[in-house]
């Protein structure tokens, strides 16, 4: 990786990473706010309406990702002709997604309480709230959001993050202040549209200034936009496929158990969700810099930074894996309240779904930033259908359990193998490799498994009563035991000593 391409993917890393800070602690202090003023229904409405709606955001499946890799290439060789044509096509695609997404919107609104199991809270309008929330979904196809790909391509998104970083924080305070104000749900919800407004006017008139080279002028070649649409296409079938298998748990648990059962477990996905949430901050900081290495390096290169950054994905998870294992009770016990807390052995599940399902995230990296869409259309579409009907059979069968379960099966058996697979094949080649990597996800899922086991088996060994100390103690625990268990394990591995040589190179150019 050259050096700008590094110091790119370090600063988007950095930034990246403050602002995903800030997006998981002002929501959960708004849902803090939520929990203990309106109650754990509205939590699960709330919910609710976020998966419904990112079902209906499918009409844009795919279509951003394709865009910017669509500019990858001319942004390289400073093509600013190419460059405008697709924001003026892109432009034009996202008005109509919009308008598409608003008229599905707006199709839901009779089936809405089809959706919920018993009784909606007696204050709210279900209708009046979808519609709020939709609004907040369509407002950004038509203020320029299309602008922000610039930055994608640019391998400069620390500047949107930033305006995104400052966005949050406002919106957030003023979502917290009102609802404990006026201890309404339209007031809260309200202010969406706005945040969501400011935010993509500000981005747009900072890219205007930033790049003005760039802006809506010109048509894309006829075999550009065949070869965009392909690989929209390709996109799309897969962004189903991913947002379904997401998505369609909340919507089933809803139907099937209500808002309240709703409400709880997703505090708990809560948390899976921050920390994946910090996981796609170094995902995207890497994405654009892997993009541009695709263009200009060898494949073989390409090949030994993707076994780089699989081990350092791999550590993460382990790692993160072992603190969800020891510290989620407590957490929720003390942030949910006893009355409102799953069992333990959600909580092992809970681990499983949270490594499984990011384990195999560098292959979709790397798909991502080669452009490999359409041969893959079909993988994450057959985990998701597979997904959605051992959701329906498994929790008639053994309850909540089977929401987890189910969604483990179709990781484990469809989602990671075949999408992996379609890596190797169209790109980093021969059967050789994709069985060494297989061999090493399995003995990386099994160290992972010893690994966090122990952490918990020592973190028994200090039973502390108090929650507040009981956390302290044992997250130190998870600091230094699986950390230093994974190094005695890989220390001799090839990966772990070409990975643990990039972290300490990007350490010395940080400081």
């Amino acid at each position: 990786m050259s050096e700008s391409r590094t110091k790119n993917t370090v600063r988007n890393l950095y930034w990246g990473t403050w602002a995903k800070f800030i997006s998981i602690l002002t929501p959960f202090i708004t849902r803090t706010a939520m929990i203990y003023v309106l109650g754990m229904r509205y939590v699960g409405l709330d919910s609710l309406f976020v998966s419904v709606l990112n079902v209906l955001s499918l009409a844009e499946a795919g279509f951003g990702e394709a865009l910017v890799f669509s500019m990858y290439e001319p942004m390289a060789k400073h093509d600013a002709k190419a460059v405008n044509a697709l924001l003026a096509f892109y432009r034009k695609c996202y008005r109509i997604i919009g308008i598409v997404i608003l008229a599905l919107g707006i199709c839901m609104l009779p089936f809405l309480n089809f959706l919920v199991k018993g009784d909606v809270p007696a204050e709210v309008n279900m209708r009046i709230l979808f519609c709020i929330h939709l609004l907040n979904t369509v407002i950004g196809y038509f203020t320029f959001a299309y602008r922000g790909s610039i930055f994608q391509a640019q391998q400069r998104v620390d500047i949107s993050k930033r305006i995104t970083l400052l966005i949050k924080i406002v919106s957030s305070i003023i979502q917290t202040a009102l609802l404990i104000a006026y201890r309404n749900y339209y007031v809260y919800i309200l202010v969406g549209p706005l945040a969501t407004t400011a935010q993509n006017l500000i981005i747009a008139n900072v890219a205007k200034k930033q790049y003005p080279e760039f802006y809506c002028e010109g048509m894309i070649e006829g075999d550009e936009k065949k070869e965009v649409q392909d690989k929209v296409a390709g996109l799309f079938f897969q962004k189903i496929g991913n947002i379904v298998l997401t998505s369609v748990d909340t919507v089933v648990i809803s139907i099937f158990l209500g808002l309240e059962v709703l409400g709880i477990y997703n505090g708990y996905y809560y948390v899976i969700i921050a920390l994946v949430g910090f996981i796609t901050v170094i995902e995207n900081a890497m994405i654009p810099s892997i993009g541009n290495s695709i263009v200009m390096e060898s494949k073989e290169k390409n090949y030994r930074d993707f076994r780089k950054f699989h081990f350092l994905i791999i550590w993460i998870l382990t790692w993160w894996s072992a603190c969800l294992l020891c510290l989620l009770q407590p957490f929720m016990e003390l942030w949910q309240g006893k009355e409102n807390m799953l069992s333990f052995g959600m909580v092992i599940l809970f681990c499983f779904y949270f490594y499984l399902h990011h384990a195999g995230d560098i292959t979709y990296m790397y798909k991502e930033a080669a452009g490999i869409w359409w041969e893959g259309r079909y993988y994450a579409l057959l985990a998701a259908i597979e997904n959605l009907i051992l959701n329906i059979i498994l929790l008639q069968i053994i309850g909540l359990p089977g929401i987890l379960i189910s969604t483990i099966i179709a990781i484990i058996t469809v989602h990671t193998p075949y999408g992996s697979w379609i890596l190797f094949k169209n790109y980093l080649g021969v059967k050789k490799k994709f069985v060494l990597y297989l061999k090493r996800m399995l003995l990386y899922l099994v160290i992972a498994v010893l690994i966090s086991s122990f952490t918990y088996g020592v973190c028994i060994l200090v039973p502390i009563k108090n929650l507040w100390f009981r956390l302290i103690i044992h997250g130190g625990i998870c600091i230094i035991f699986p950390n230093l268990i994974f190094i005695v394990c890989y220390w001799k591995l090839d990966d772990f000593q070409v990975a643990w040589k990039y972290i300490i190179g990007i350490l010395r150019k940080k400081c």
